[in-house]
């Protein structure tokens, strides 16, 4: 077989110095006392087709070709329960009753969400809040959603800035700026090839605040079971 120089040498190196533990069975270990030596070959042989290192540090301080990036920006941290908003859709499920469509509903603050089982992609989103969330809760200060149809008719703008309500959309291709609601639509994903209950969604207990969705809006944690239910000492 035909053996390089180079190859020659990492093997004599690796007698000095054993590949680690950790080196992927089947893979060369490159000892320390070689990679020096592999990275100049790599980047300054004629035959590596390389610019080698003046050019690639020239070509790297030429003026870029692309938009400098935006400065991030991130999310308010609310104040109370309900009062930030992120919401969006779970389109083209199975149909279950008639209903292939879901409505997420993430509070900020406690991590509490809702999920409204729909019909289709409704227009009157608004309608939903309010039937789901506004009724019990009261005005949100602020909704988060994508650029759905939804989200950007002028109906919708127009509902919520008669109640003082401040509506963003998330930016283009970048579904991180809504991450929360995001997240609770791949819980969701996971919960629907078993089972789905929105109770034993929010009586779990999250890392940012330590406490339940329920905990956090309630005040309590409602049992989910009878048997949960700790006896009252209070005389009737």
């Amino acid at each position: 077989p035909i053996i390089w120089n180079r190859d020659w040498e990492i093997q004599q190196a690796t007698l000095q110095e054993p590949a680690l533990p950790e080196c992927p069975e089947g893979k060369i270990y490159a000892p320390r006392s070689q990679c020096q030596t592999l990275l100049g070959t790599a980047h300054q042989s004629p035959g590596s087709g390389l610019p080698g290192s003046r050019r690639t540090l020239s070509l790297r301080s030429n003026s870029p070709h692309q938009l400098p990036t935006g400065k991030l920006v991130p999310l308010p941290i609310p104040q109370r329960p309900w009062s930030h908003l992120g919401v969006d859709f779970v389109a083209d499920l199975p149909s279950s009753e008639g209903n292939p469509c879901v409505l997420v509903i993430v509070d900020r603050f406690s991590k509490s969400c809702k999920f409204v089982p729909l019909k289709g992609l409704p227009m009157a989103t608004a309608k939903q809040l309010f039937h789901h969330i506004f009724r019990h809760f009261g005005l949100p200060e602020e909704i988060v959603s994508d650029r759905g149809p939804q989200f950007i008719s002028h109906v919708w703008k127009a509902f919520f800035k008669l109640l003082g309500v401040s509506v963003n959309l998330s930016s283009g291709y970048h579904p991180q700026t809504n991450g929360q609601t995001e997240r609770k639509i791949q819980d969701l994903g996971c919960y629907l090839w078993a089972y789905c209950h929105e109770d034993a969604r929010n009586s779990l207990c999250q890392d940012t605040t330590g406490l339940t969705p329920f905990q956090c809006v309630l005040g309590y944690q409602p049992p989910l079971f009878p048997w949960m239910e700790k006896p009252s000492n209070v005389p009737a």
